[in-house]
């Protein structure tokens, strides 16, 4: 992420066509982009709910190294986070609130992987990378 990608008002700015033809972004992140494009709608938990498990994987895979600074493809999760974002209707946002749905969307991914090891039971519906998405109930763990 540099300047390049924020605008005036210090806002980061997604551009779908740009990333939907970027050879050096992950599959998931291009076919993400070209799929907000057509529809212009998709929400945090139906792009869950389409993701195969091998890429599942390969997301977890990169959350888990985010901290590491030759992880390259983690700019790939900011992407996905802010063009869910952009496609639930949320304005652009600044620093603090993409670093803010980044965080939730690698919850949401971890919630999950959790639910596909049947171990909690997701909400689909009410997941969102809105501040309104705080009082709703997105996972639920299952007592065995």
């Amino acid at each position: 992420m540099d300047n390049d990608n924020f605008d005036e008002n210090g806002h980061f700015a997604v551009n779908l066509e740009e990333i939907a033809s970027g050879k050096h972004l992950l599959a998931i992140t291009r076919l993400t982009a070209m799929e907000i494009k057509t529809d212009g709608y998709l929400t945090v938990g139906r792009f869950l709910q389409q993701l195969s498990d091998h890429d599942l994987q390969e997301i977890m895979n990169i959350c888990e190294k985010a901290d590491d600074e030759s992880n390259d493809k983690i700019g790939d999760i900011l992407l996905i986070a802010e063009m869910l974002a952009s496609a639930e209707g949320l304005e652009p946002g600044d620093v603090t609130s993409i670093t803010r749905r980044m965080n939730a969307f690698i919850m949401l991914l971890t919630i999950e992987s959790l639910h596909r090891r049947g171990l909690v039971k997701a909400y689909h519906n009410n997941m969102s990378l809105g501040d309104d998405a705080g009082d709703k109930i997105i996972v639920e763990r299952i007592d065995k």
